[in-house]
């Protein structure tokens, strides 16, 4: 009995509603449908793009989400870089990989298949490329077109590397990758030059070396020159390397792991996956 009541207070009350709504809204004129209307032609949808134009940071990032576990379409995908970019980079990224070991001996009829197995193959640790003091160049690089890196300077760039050093070294020809970083406005401030004692002839040779590749971009463009360290001679390193350290950091001959450069092999490796990846291997 109860219920019915209650059923019948609904009714009531939603009548009470819509009897309010008849009294107080406010009638709508429409014109007559014989009076001339002004029409316009529709305006055509905008194109719709399978992907956004990524930045070589957004390409970074993805290659740190595989190097973490994520497949290539998820990395692809949260970063929203189209996935056959991603897809070419990571090719080329295991070309990369399996030469490494090949030039170590160390590949004998095995392939690797995995670009995380070749990040590791490299010593490549995509996260060191967000270090403090990479932070104002990921920015810039962040904001600029998919650089192009030629197989000069790439070649140049494999030649420095000695261990877990960069060597600077003329007959290597550093100015070619020096001049490549300064291009792509690399802070020269933060690189530091650590050297061994050397000959007149070897400082004067370097200099030479150091001046063409800050230069080369023309005397409006050209950079500071980079600090050097003296340090003593020892058989298990370059005469000459680099080191990265913000500008108000001490180095010193006993200063190591804190400036050390994975941070720009990762993004340099990132520039050369990606560049293959949008532009193709230029000579």
């Amino acid at each position: 009995m109860s219920a019915s009541i209650e059923k019948s207070d609904d009714l009531e009350r939603n009548a009470s509603y819509w009897k309010s709504v008849s009294l107080y809204s406010r009638r709508v004129m429409l014109p007559d449908s014989t009076t001339d209307l002004p029409f316009c032609c529709p305006v055509s949808c905008p194109a719709i793009s399978a992907s956004r134009a990524f930045s070589l940071i957004d390409m970074a990032w993805a290659i740190r989400d595989i190097q973490d576990g994520y497949s290539q379409s998820q990395a692809a995908s949260q970063r929203r870089v189209d996935a056959a970019v991603v897809a070419k980079a990571c090719a080329e990224l295991l070309r990369l990989g399996n030469a490494s070991l090949r030039a170590q001996g160390e590949l004998r009829g095995v392939r690797l298949t995995e670009p995380r197995a070749a990040l590791s193959a490299m010593d490549i640790d995509m996260a060191s490329a967000w270090q403090s003091k990479f932070e104002s160049w990921v920015k810039h690089l962040s904001n600029t077109s998919i650089p192009l890196i030629n197989e000069n300077v790439w070649e140049a760039w494999e030649d420095a590397k000695w261990g877990i050093y960069i060597e600077v070294s003329p007959k290597l020809r550093a100015d070619i990758w020096l001049g490549f970083l300064v291009s792509l406005k690399f802070p020269t401030t933060k690189m530091v030059l650590k050297r061994e004692p050397m000959s007149v002839q070897e400082e004067s040779d370097l200099d030479a070396c150091i001046l063409l590749s800050i230069g080369q971009n023309g005397p409006l463009n050209s950079a500071a020159s980079p600090r050097g360290v003296d340090v003593k001679h020892r058989g298990d390193r370059p005469a000459c390397y680099l080191h990265i350290a913000n500008e108000d950091e001490i180095v010193t001959d006993h200063t190591g792991p804190a400036f050390e450069t994975s941070g720009l092999k990762a993004l340099m490796l990132a520039i050369r996956i990606t560049s293959v990846a949008v532009h193709g291997r230029k000579e």
